[in-house]
């Protein structure tokens, strides 16, 4: 059974650069899907503006010292898991909704 942190994790969607200078020096296929890794930084970056989540999602990952890319590469993971959170229970998304379980979510840590 496919779940989301198998969508999240496929490298299909992100390569990560360490990995992929190994391939080239091992002469590996990259495996990366190029227009769709596009694509979801793309929805990530056009979210900026409209999702008051993710402009803050975005910017606490430029606090922490991240680069542009990495902080759009997180917030384009978070919107794949929202993308399959909907697709799997047959449920459209409401900003409200979504911004009040991840305020409940973030008051109540997950024990370590």
């Amino acid at each position: 059974m496919v779940t989301v942190s198998v969508l999240v994790c496929f490298p299909t969607v992100w390569c990560d650069p360490a990995l992929r200078d190994e391939r080239v020096r091992r002469r590996m296929p990259a495996g990366c899907n190029r227009y769709l890794r596009d694509a979801v930084q793309q929805w990530a970056f056009c979210s900026l503006t409209r999702s008051g989540w993710a402009r803050q999602f975005y910017d606490r990952h430029i606090a922490d010292h991240h680069s542009h890319h990495a902080a759009l590469r997180a917030l384009g993971n978070r919107w794949l898991e929202v993308l399959w959170h909907c697709l799997t229970r047959g449920v459209r998304y409401d900003e409200a909704i979504h911004t009040a379980n991840r305020n409940a979510a973030m008051a109540h840590p997950r024990a370590a």
